[in-house]
């Protein structure tokens, strides 16, 4: 019995470094890519680590590429539709899980429906309604579609976990003459933050790596978000065949991602205490 419970310990074990390895590998070419100058990129395997370390591609990037606005951009963008999504699907996960809403089962489906949509049904809509109210060409549509299409994924992760909110609190709270907002934003909320700051930080994400609305409704290159400055980094001219500078975009993937980094370290225990909180 204790050699099966070895083996199957050391089977998963084995199983999850090689998820981390797969997972890891195109994140380590990308590290090493962006640290090679071209003439290294060109004579040495792609995996090897280089020789000298060349931060010239960095700094032509942040001279020449505009990064601090597209930078800016971004979070304006991936702030906006985070702060929306985690907002509106509070709400309505509070309607569902401690209000009960009668119709709970089909709000449900809704928004898993709604996440589950392509963006590319919605974009002739959307398109049309910007330039119908003359809102076409700037960042606030698209962070707040981002932020309407996300609150549908905020929602379901947020009363899943408040589905287990103790209801003794909530009682309390209407004994002593709480209202239902009150009781929203004093009971609940307080219990909810390090739920709330993981839903945050999901939807920050997904709206930071957002590459879609930015293109079809962002037409001015000074409004454009980091992903689009990549995809313009993944054309420029080049010693290999495919027409992609392998330095140059791995350099720009290096800058697109230290802020989700950062956000992620900051917000590491607030994520780890969200994602146990529905089990505690």
């Amino acid at each position: 019995m204790k050699f099966k419970r070895f083996l199957k310990r050391a089977g998963i074990a084995l199983s999850l470094l090689l998820v981390t390895l797969i997972w890891l590998t195109p994140m380590w070419l990308t590290l090493v890519a962006s640290l090679k100058s071209q003439e290294d990129y060109a004579s040495t395997p792609v995996w090897a680590w280089p020789e000298h370390l060349n931060f010239q591609t960095f700094g032509w990037i942040i001279a020449n590429a505009d990064i601090s606005q597209k930078i800016m951009n971004s979070l304006t963008i991936a702030g906006g539709a985070a702060i929306i999504s985690v907002t509106m699907g509070f709400f309505i996960a509070y309607a569902i899980s401690i209000g009960r809403l009668k119709y709970r089962g089909t709000v449900i489906a809704i928004c898993i429906v709604t996440f589950a949509l392509p963006q590319e049904s919605m974009a002739f809509p959307v398109f049309t309604f910007t330039k119908m109210i003359g809102v076409y060409g700037s960042m606030a549509p698209v962070y707040i579609a981002l932020g309407i299409l996300g609150s549908a994924f905020a929602a379901y992760l947020l009363q899943a976990v408040m589905n287990h909110f103790p209801k003794e609190l909530v009682e309390a709270a209407h004994i002593d003459g709480a209202s239902k907002l009150q009781t929203m934003f004093r009971v609940v909320l307080p219990v909810m933050r390090p739920s709330v700051a993981t839903v945050f930080l999901l939807m920050f994400v997904n709206a930071w790596n957002e590459y879609w609305f930015p293109i079809l409704l962002l037409p001015e290159r000074a409004d454009q978000p980091l992903p689009m400055a990549i995809a313009e980094a993944f054309g420029q001219p080049s010693f290999t065949s495919t027409g992609i500078d392998p330095v140059f975009a791995s350099a720009a993937s290096i800058l697109a991602i230290i802020p989700s980094v950062f956000l992620y370290l900051q917000f590491q225990k607030a994520l780890v205490r969200g994602v146990t909180l529905g089990a505690n």
